[in-house]
């Protein structure tokens, strides 16, 4: 998955957040790997519990960001259910 995308869509969201206090906010690329790579958002806000707010809509926010625009880059889990009986 692209990395500049990600970072473009990170800052638009702080950005019109005015929970979040600018002093700190950047994604960091965590454990890359062959197959996956995760991605960790750090922000800060003036206290815990608007932090986590924050923290909260930027997930869901990044998510559906992921699913409109690079959804091919999302895992997928295929199974086959057979009748037990």
């Amino acid at each position: 998955m692209p990395i500049q995308p990600i970072r473009e869509a990170f800052e638009r969201l702080l950005n019109t957040d005015t929970a979040w206090d600018r002093r700190v906010g950047h994604p960091q690329i965590v454990e890359p790997s062959a197959y996956a790579m995760q991605v960790r958002f750090l922000l800060s806000a003036g206290n815990s519990i608007t932090l986590w707010y924050l923290w909260c809509r930027v997930r869901e926010a990044m998510l559906h960001f992921t699913q409109r625009e690079y959804p091919e880059y999302l895992p997928t889990m295929r199974a086959q259910i057979s009748d037990p009986t």
